[in-house]
């Protein structure tokens, strides 16, 4: 048996077809049927237009639901974790679980213990509870790379130097403007490991320990109908 594929409609649709249905003055019945809807299907927009839901709602008009669905969270001061999460990750600071953890045990201590009481293992359970939802806010595992700035630094210097620059050069055309970035080609990579007997030395030959290195210079012009690339305009070989 043929399973009936279920229609969907976007906030702007279900907004339209109720004001068609208001100002056409016939029946749910023989409107549903005009326009091939279920009646339970507008009977609950109804009562999302009376309850204010689909006039009063924000969301993009191309959307099918007024969100909310899912599964609720079982962190009643979930905004709260999350905000702290931001503000750590924003100040480049490393955040794990344990942080989340000792946010707890300094805010919503009474919380804690009662999450806590009803667990064969808290330790574990706090661990798996942290992770997960440092998951569904769309937060992963990462290897820490370090910089010598702060990303705020590196925004502020950026934008310093656009100000400057453009206060300087804003007369000249913009076919004149290049912008010329330097990117490293690495070649002849020394293998990181290699086969040896078992016992026997780990010694080789050649000492050398990094790649070769070509340095292109590539120029793109800041018109984008004429974009120019000029790839490996200058290169030059390091050791």
């Amino acid at each position: 048996m043929q399973t009936q594929r279920q229609q969907s409609y976007t906030i702007g649709e279900k907004r339209l077809l109720l004001a068609q249905f208001k100002d056409s003055g016939f029946s749910a019945r023989k409107f549903c049927v005009l326009n091939g809807i279920p009646r339970a299907t507008l009977w609950a927009w109804h009562r999302q237009h009376t309850d204010t839901e689909l006039t009063d709602t924000k969301r993009n008009k191309k959307l099918t639901t007024l969100g909310g669905q899912g599964a609720k969270s079982i962190i009643p001061f979930h905004h709260d974790l999350l905000t702290f999460m931001k503000d750590v990750r924003r100040e480049e600071h490393i955040l794990t679980s344990m942080y989340m953890i000792t946010f707890m045990k300094l805010h919503y201590k009474d919380w804690l213990r009662t999450y806590t009481e009803a667990k064969p293992d808290p330790y574990k359970s706090l661990l798996r509870l942290c992770q997960g939802f440092a998951k569904r806010c769309n937060f992963s595992q990462r290897v820490p790379t370090h910089t010598k700035l702060a990303e705020l630094e590196m925004t502020r210097i950026r934008d310093e130097f656009s100000a400057t620059f453009w206060n300087k050069y804003n007369e000249r055309p913009l076919a004149d403007i290049l912008n010329a970035d330097e990117t490293a080609v690495y070649y002849d990579m020394p293998p990181g490991k290699f086969w040896a007997e078992i016992g026997k030395s780990a010694k080789v030959d050649v000492s050398q320990k990094h790649s070769d290195r070509n340095t292109a210079l590539l120029t793109c012009g800041r018109e984008i109908k004429r974009l120019l690339l000029t790839a490996l305009t200058s290169t030059y070989c390091t050791r």
